[in-house]
Formats: structure tokens, C-alpha cells, sequence
């Protein structure tokens, strides 16, 4: 009751000094929400080293001459429709490297914006909207652009060519796109839960022992296998679901005997502290052989028919109960193992202990666009093998030993592998995940 009326009275406060100012006030009251750089994957398929997260967003590399399509679902407050009434592009280039040259936003297939642009340079903190020509922000007050939870923003970013001799073509490193919002004074419906990061080159694991404590682990050494830990620490008790995994920045999913899908968002992940919003009851029927995220508020889910299912939680952020209208996206899915590996990469495992690799290209919208299978690797005969991204993934054998393998050929399936290296000992848990943040 405090609460509430502290709220009611703070909105009350406000309202009267709009009035007793003007009405303008309550049209500049905004929340950004960002799409962050790390969920912009590549349209079609690309080179091995072309897509990869550094600190502070997403690098993408090509070939000189090459124009690259990125593509993410945009993030929007609470409920299923908005009204978009500015957008700002976060980049950096490097000196003499490839220029942003198209910023579309896409609600299917018409366009609520489309600009022809050329942009190079470090525009990580900047936001100008003059002059036109290097301009990386737009407002749309006076005309805002209806976007919802399956808009699609859209970049094309071209590398330069070299005429006479050979060149670097560069690199482009995507900070985010952010997206300003009306806020509404009248409820508390508008939330930003920006995703919490990590570092790059640490994963967070999270493990359930026989107790149902929740315990968690920071891999330091996540990129190249060395033996640097933190942790592990208490995060939680009673954790008794039979499925459990990662939605990425801090959020998880557990399924509980009654099929329910509820989420929980660890606001400790990046340090191990006990800090949590939910739990929230996001879906029920959950009932699968296997289920896992695919990044971006993706779930795969493989029934009993070995069908793979395809649902993407759009209040993934928040926990409200948004979905996008679950599609089949395969069939024939009779795996012992099968996992995530960002960008749409699956791994799965088969009885013969055979890794195999597919990539959905279709895994924003659900589309049925595939490329592989592909055999990459044989002897796979793990209690438990999960993904750290990065290319990481991680194995457990009888000996309780936890193994690290890096699959450098991950993002198109060639067989180019670093490791295996021991990175633990003593490894006994029901269940166990990595944070896909680091994917």
C-alpha cells in the first residue's frame, strides 16, 4: 500500500507541474529501449570469423566489395504494438573500412522506415540528426512509426574495394539500436529492462545440485580453456523444475511437473549475487523431450514426434506473457543431446555419439531455412555438453571431469576445432546451463 500510493502521489506531482508548466512536458517524457548489438545476426550465410562479440557490442568483418545484411527483432516496451519516435544507430568503423549504407525498420514486408545513409567512424556515444549527411539519429515526433514485438530492423553495411592492389576491407562493430517510446504517465505498463552483459570472454554457468540449490560459476576462462574461475556461489534454493535453461541477460526458464513455463531473471549474473525479479508464469503445456534457447527470446522445443518447434517469448525482457505464434520448423529431431549454439546454430548429438551441426537461418521469424547437417565431430559420449558461446562448448564424462572444446568452425559448420582441455573436476549436478548472454 505504501508503494502504490507513493507512485499514484510522485504521478500526481508530475501531472500538476505539466499543467502548471505547459503541456509539452508530458511529450517529452520517453523510455529508450535498445536493441543491443549482440542479437544482429547476418542474412544468409557467411565465412567463418565474419560475425563476433567483442566488448561493447558485435563486430562484423567481410570480404572487400561484399555488402553484409544485418538483421535483429526489435525491442519494444510492455505490449505488442508502439509507437517508435526516434531511432539511433551505435557503430564504430574502422579508418577506411566499410560505411553504413541503409537503415530500414520492417514491419513484414513494408517498410514504417527506409533511409539510404553513408556513415563511417566512431559514433558510439554520438546522436546527431544534423546535418543530413552524418546524421545516425531520426525523430519521428511529429509522424511516429507504429512498430510491434516482430519488427525487424534491418542494416546494410558495405566494405570498400581495392582497385589497383589488395586492402584490409575492415571491420564494423554494432554497439545497438535504440528506439525512444512514449511513456505513459496514467500506468506503470512501460518497463526498460535493458539485458545485463558480461564481459566478453567470461561464461556464466549455472548448476543444480541433488539439494535444488541454484549455484553459479563465472568461466573467466571461456575463450581460450584456461583454468580461471569465480565463484561458485548460492543463488538460490528449492530450484526443483524437470527442464531448465537460459533465455540470455540474466533471464531463466524453468518447466515445472505441471507443464508451466515460468521465468526469472537473475539481476545478479555478471557478480553472483543474490538479486531477482519473478517469478513471472510466462506459458503452460510445456512438454518436451527437449527445449533450449535460441537467443533473442527464441525457444525450441522437440515433442514426442521428434517435430521441432519454434516460439519466440517477445516479453522475454520483462517476463509479460508476449508470444509470437509458435511454427514447425523440422521434424525427424531424435537426439540423446541438443543445444544452441547462437545465430540459429543447433548441435545435436545421436546415439552413435556423432555431433552433428545445423543452422536455422530462419530462427528470428520462424521461417523453415536451413543449411547442414554437417558432421563435425565423433566420440561425443558426454553425462551432460552444453553450449558457452563463443564457439565454446562444454562436456561432462563419467569422471565428473568438465572438458573444453572450442568449435572455431561453428558459424558454418567446418570441421575446425581448439582443444579439448580439462577445466574442472568434481562435476555432479541434475541439471546445468550457461547464461546465453554469452553466445
Amino acid at each position: 500500500m505504501k508503494i502504490f500510493s507513493l507512485r499514484r502521489s510522485f504521478a500526481t506531482t508530475v501531472i500538476l507541474m505539466a499543467f502548471s508548466i505547459g503541456v509539452p512536458l508530458i511529450a517529452q517524457l520517453r523510455v529508450r529501449v535498445v536493441t543491443p548489438g549482440t542479437t544482429f545476426n547476418t542474412e544468409g550465410a557467411v565465412a567463418p570469423g565474419v560475425v563476433q562479440n567483442v566488448p561493447g557490442g558485435r563486430r562484423f568483418r567481410g570480404r572487400a566489395g561484399s555488402l553484409l545484411k544485418l538483421r535483429a527483432v526489435m525491442r519494444i516496451p510492455a505490449g505488442s504494438v508502439a509507437d517508435m519516435q526516434r531511432l539511433v544507430v551505435h557503430f564504430h568503423t574502422s579508418a577506411g573500412g566499410p560505411r553504413l549504407r541503409r537503415v530500414e525498420v520492417r514491419n513484414g514486408s513494408s517498410a514504417a522506415f527506409s533511409l539510404a545513409t553513408d556513415l563511417a567512424g566512431d559514433y558510439v556515444a554520438r546522436e546527431t540528426t544534423t546535418p543530413d549527411i552524418v546524421a545516425n539519429m531520426w525523430d519521428f515526433k511529429s509522424q511516429p512509426r507504429k512498430v510491434s514485438s516482430q519488427t525487424i530492423i534491418r542494416l546494410e553495411v558495405q566494405f570498400p574495394v581495392g582497385f589497383d592492389s589488395a586492402i584490409d576491407p575492415g571491420e564494423f562493430v554494432l554497439t545497438g539500436v535504440g528506439v525512444d517510446f512514449p511513456r505513459s504517465l496514467a500506468s506503470e505498463t512501460i518497463e526498460e529492462h535493458p539485458p545485463i552483459s558480461l564481459g566478453v570472454g567470461a561464461a556464466v554457468i549455472y548448476a543444480i545440485p541433488s539439494n535444488n540449490e541454484l549455484m553459479w560459476y563465472r568461466h573467466d576462462g571461456r575463450n581460450d580453456g584456461s583454468f580461471r574461475w569465480s565463484g561458485p556461489k548460492t543463488v538460490g534454493s528449492g530450484w526443483s523444475f524437470k527442464q531448465m535453461f537460459s533465455g540470455g541477460g540474466g533471464v531463466i526458464y524453468g518447466i515445472n511437473d505441471a507443464g508451466e513455463l515460468m521465468w526469472y531473471r537473475h539481476d545478479g549474473l555478471s557478480d553472483g549475487s543474490f538479486r531477482w525479479s519473478g517469478p513471472k508464469k510466462v506459458g503452460s503445456g510445456w512438454s518436451f523431450k527437449h527445449v533450449f534457447s535460441g537467443g533473442g527470446g527464441v525457444i525450441y522445443g522437440i515433442n514426442d514426434a521428434g517435430e521441432l518447434m519454434w516460439y519466440r517469448h517477445d516479453g522475454l525482457n520483462d517476463g509479460s506473457f508476449r508470444w509470437s505464434e509458435p511454427k514447425k520448423v523440422g521434424s525427424g529431431w531424435s537426439f540423446k543431446h541438443v543445444f544452441s549454439g547462437g545465430g540459429g546454430v543447433i548441435y545435436g548429438i545421436n546415439d552413435a555419439g556423432e555431433l552433428i551441426w545445423y543452422r536455422h537461418d530462419g530462427h528470428s521469424d520462424g521461417s523453415f531455412r536451413w543449411s547442414g547437417p554437417k558432421k563435425v565431430g565423433s566420440g561425443w559420449t558426454f553425462k551432460q555438453v552444453f553450449y558457452g558461446g563463443g564457439g565454446v562448448i562444454y562436456g561432462i564424462n563419467d569422471a565428473g571431469e568438465l572438458m573444453w572444446y572450442r568449435h572455431d568452425g561453428h558459424n558454418d559448420g567446418s570441421f575446425r576445432w581448439s582443444g579439448p582441455k580439462k577445466v574442472g573436476s568434481g562435476w555432479s549436478f541434475s541439471q546445468i546451463f550457461v547464461d546465453e548472454s554469452a553466445s
